[in-house]
């Protein structure tokens, strides 16, 4: 059986999920008590990099459910075509489930 065809008619995007963390406790103490941090204080990282949105949108969904039990995560983004279309900021307090 042939592979299905993508209509060529179809606008491709790329898409992107990225997180930011803090390297440290000390380093995120520091910079919410209004402190600016170094680009060396913190960690990026690009999670994924395609042109399926919902595999984006699955690993956007699992970042964002592991940054809630990271206490030095601050944001997850995804973006499409280099635009941001999510943004999430970390609360300076942790939701801890018991």
């Amino acid at each position: 059986m042939p592979a299905r065809k993508k209509k060529q008619d179809q606008e491709r995007h790329l898409y992107g999920v990225h997180t930011v963390s803090y390297k440290s406790e000390e380093i995120k103490q520091r910079v919410e008590k209004g402190d600016i941090y170094r680009s060396n204080e913190i960690k990026s990282r690009c999670v994924y990099f395609g042109d399926d949105e919902q595999e984006a949108a699955m690993y956007f969904y699992q970042v964002a459910e592991s940054a809630m039990n990271n206490p030095l995560a601050r944001s997850i983004s995804m973006t499409r075509d280099a635009k941001q279309i999510i943004y999430l900021q970390a609360h300076i307090a942790h939701f801890r489930p018991e």
